[in-house]
């Protein structure tokens, strides 16, 4: 009996209870569950189960086998589906983790878009502004926004953000006047958590500040709205602002700047490209973000 089928069995008993249970699930004997569960457990050479008069404890190591099993049992059967409906409808499970802002303005949509055509397919998109490491959180693609991707993974660019200093037009009329990069270190700035610097490129010469200010947020739509009631110059990707750009609730500071241009990415495990329905996603957005 090889290894898989050995954790099969093992995770049939863990969910069952019961080796009897687990026996009768999968069409074997109880004696042919008991010796595979006592042959993983020499195999791996600790105790996953503990017997005792409340019935099958997990011990902690095997709870975190239990759990492993479980993730790499269901990448398996997510897997075969995938190849499985090659050239049919897209069928399975695709995660993503994405920036807040960015996927709240700009990637849902697309992944609606994409559901209406492959129905099949379903969608867990976790908004995190952290940098989650793919394999060990379980996810097939993440977007990642930076001048150049850290990822040793593979990566599909899907479009460039350009950054945009502005302010209320209220606050830019009530406060000295801004006419170069250093006239910010003057004014309060709403400043995204962790960055430290903002940059301006002016021709060819490139200007950088270390802004300060009251307001910090993790958050491009906290930092619109305190822009919006006031509170300082903000540095934001211009796809959080142009509507109010427009309609001049906000107005861009240093507008003869050109802001940083930054790339928005899909970085995913190699594994992963293998995946029919991971690779039609990817494509999709490729070609949504490019249009």
């Amino acid at each position: 009996m090889d290894r898989l089928r050995k954790m099969e069995i093992f995770v049939a008993v863990v969910e069952t209870g019961k080796f009897t249970s687990a026996a009768n699930m999968l069409s074997l004997s109880k004696s042919a569950v008991s010796h595979a569960v006592r042959d993983l457990e020499e195999y791996l050479n600790f105790q996953c189960i503990r017997r005792d008069v409340q019935g099958l404890q997990l011990t902690a190591s095997g709870h975190d086998y239990y759990e492993q099993c479980c993730r790499i049992l269901s990448d398996i059967k997510e897997m075969e589906t995938s190849f499985r409906y090659d050239d049919q409808q897209l069928k399975g499970n695709i995660r993503i983790t994405a920036p807040i802002a960015f996927g709240g303005s700009q990637l849902a949509a697309v992944i609606a878009e994409f559901s209406k055509f492959h129905p099949d397919i379903r969608i867990s998109l976790d908004l995190n502004n952290s940098i989650v490491n793919l394999i060990e959180a379980g996810m097939d693609v993440a977007i990642r926004i930076s001048e150049r991707p850290r990822d040793s993974f593979m990566v599909r660019n899907l479009k460039i953000i350009e950054m945009c200093m502005c302010a209320s037009p209220i606050f830019v009329a009530e406060h000295p006047k801004i006419e170069n990069m250093q006239d910010l270190l003057k004014v309060d700035c709403l400043m995204y958590s962790g960055t430290k610097e903002w940059g301006m490129r002016q021709g060819v010469r490139e200007h950088k500040i270390v802004p300060v200010g009251a307001i910090v947020s993790d958050s491009g739509y906290a930092l619109r709205e305190f822009a919006l009631a006031g509170c300082g110059v903000t540095y934001l990707p211009k796809f959080l602002v142009m509507r109010e750009l427009a309609n001049g609730s906000l107005v861009q500071v240093l507008p003869e700047y050109e802001g940083k241009k930054l790339q928005a990415h899909a970085v995913f495990a190699p594994n992963r490209h293998r995946s029919q329905r991971v690779r039609g996603f990817i494509d999709f957005l490729e070609n949504a973000f490019s249009t």
